[in-house]
């Protein structure tokens, strides 16, 4: 393995702290991401109805 110097904990710990504030912040903008992510999937099956139900039918209107 590796060894850590006492410079590079210093930094992880302060770095952790430093992250830990934005701890609820971090999480909420994780979970938008996947509830974007999830919603995006259905784009393109809307479109396929669209398509299927609409232009492929001959209803124009």
């Amino acid at each position: 393995m590796f060894k850590i110097s006492d410079k590079e904990k210093k930094f992880i710990k302060y770095f952790s702290k430093y992250i830990l504030s934005f701890k609820k912040l971090i999480i909420i903008v994780f979970i938008l991401m996947l509830l974007t992510s999830s919603l995006s999937i259905f784009i393109p099956l809307i479109e396929r109805d669209l398509l299927d139900k609409g232009l492929m039918r001959g209803n124009f209107n």
